[in-house]
């Protein structure tokens, strides 16, 4: 029998979350959505077919994530952007190690995995993209279109890749 779990919520967006920057701000409960969304699949012990999925999205909207912030952090010469890029690609790099070793069988997704990616997307909000919030502030534009851009890119990205993929096996 399989309960349904699907009411917990492993990570909520508040206000003490906020960059400041809405373009940003958005950006980040989408990570938390995909988060809770594997979350949920998870506890109601979904198998790979349905996790796997989930973990490659996840995956994709934080690299799509780390390049729009980088990208607006190089369109207005922030100071930070080579220290905050080596924290990007450090995360970047564990989370490639993740996904291989989750599609190899080496690991399975858990509830304490599941808690560290809340609290490294948590402490880097909070830690790290503070940093830049004042200063694309003051140097930059409206940044609204960002969000929306990131997303439809997201989405086209992890079409083309399951479309690959799909191909690939058949």
């Amino acid at each position: 029998m399989q309960l349904a779990v699907a009411s917990m919520t492993l990570v909520k967006w508040n206000e003490s979350l906020s960059v400041g920057v809405k373009a940003m701000d958005d950006q980040h409960m989408s990570l938390m959505d995909a988060l809770n969304d594997l979350s949920k699949a998870v506890m109601n012990g979904e198998t790979t077919r349905v996790t796997g999925p989930l973990v490659h999205k996840m995956a994709q909207y934080v690299r799509d994530h780390f390049s729009a912030e980088e990208a607006m952090m190089r369109a207005t010469a922030f100071p930070g952007l080579a220290e905050h890029s080596a924290k990007h690609n450090e995360l970047t790099a564990r989370v490639r190690l993740y996904v291989d070793r989750f599609e190899h069988g080496e690991i399975s997704l858990n509830l304490h995995l599941l808690n560290l990616m809340r609290e490294w997307l948590t402490a880097h909000i909070r830690d790290e993209d503070r940093k830049y919030a004042p200063w694309l502030s003051e140097h930059g534009e409206n940044w609204s279109s960002f969000g929306p851009v990131l997303a439809s890119q997201s989405v086209r990205s992890e079409e083309r890749r399951v479309g690959k993929e799909c191909r690939s096996r058949w």
